[in-house]
């Protein structure tokens, strides 16, 4: 790696008019000159330092420089892959459960329709009053269908006091499996926790945001990988966030080096290759 990246900033200072200290400072190999040649640069047969490599291509720096460029990255990108295939870790397979806990390791979820009073438009004694009514209603409720019929007509005649809302599927600490990450009030959260498919129908609850009335749609079972499907599910995911990492490494350190400059055709090569993987 040390000896592609000298190579690249002795290439790349071409275009710069370096002095001849700094032209020969960097030797050619023999696999230094059969890479650029399979990179499309030219390279007289005789090349034995960068001073004869840089007048070789003097006519043609800005292609010579794309090219570099399109090496350089693959190069890094190559010997990032290299060193980063080993078995997923401890701290990577928690990091992606953690990440990923909607689909591996979620706790048992709920999913509830519910009529809110809400605390900004009503008082509590008004709110219990129209949402009691409204609970006698509901009794004869089955599903989504059958409460929203009930609840529409009040709801719209309320002009905003009451809202009619399905809610995303949840967890017992509050946490959304679906959608956006939200996490939903604790005391509304313990209420529809409480219903069951024999008894859906939640008495008057009260939450930060008003009173209500909730109705249980669906309560699915915890599903939690066991981690052996965990560490095959996450091994290519881990080895290309190394490879990332590492590639993002490697670019901070030759940016803080003071060497040229990145071109554009750099970012864009490592650009191309990250959105490949």
């Amino acid at each position: 790696m040390r000896r592609t990246l000298a190579l690249y900033f002795a290439l790349v200072s071409c275009s710069q008019s370096p002095s001849p200290s700094q032209q020969a400072a960097t030797v050619l190999s023999d696999n230094d000159v059969r890479s650029l040649l399979r990179a499309g640069i030219s390279v007289p047969a005789a090349a034995s330092d960068i001073s004869v490599a840089c007048a070789a291509n003097t006519q043609a720096v800005p292609s010579v420089r794309r090219k570099i460029d399109a090496t350089l990255a693959r190069t890094l990108h190559t010997d990032c892959m290299r060193t980063s295939r080993f078995p997923i870790t401890d701290n990577e397979l928690a990091d992606l459960t953690r990440l990923h806990w909607r689909e591996v390791d979620v706790g048992e979820r709920v999913s509830v329709v519910h009529v809110v009073a809400k605390r900004a438009k009503m008082t509590e004694k008004d709110a219990h009053h129209v949402l009691e009514r409204l609970r006698n209603d509901l009794k004869s409720a089955t599903d989504l269908n059958s409460f929203g019929d009930v609840a529409l007509l009040p709801v719209n005649a309320s002009k905003g006091d009451l809202v009619l809302e399905p809610l995303a599927m949840f967890t017992a600490d509050g946490r959304a499996t679906e959608g956006p990450p939200t996490t939903f009030d604790g005391q509304f959260v313990r209420a529809a926790f409480a219903l069951t498919p024999d008894a859906p129908l939640s008495p008057i609850s009260e939450s930060a945001f008003g009173w209500h009335l909730i109705f249980l749609l669906t309560r699915l079972p915890a599903k939690h990988l066991a981690e052996s499907e965990r560490r095959a599910l996450f091994e290519a995911e881990a080895h290309t966030n190394r490879v990332h990492a590492c590639m993002s490494t490697l670019t901070k350190r030759l940016r803080a080096a003071g060497q040229p400059v990145f071109s554009a055709g750099f970012a864009a090569e490592i650009e191309r290759i990250d959105q490949s993987d």
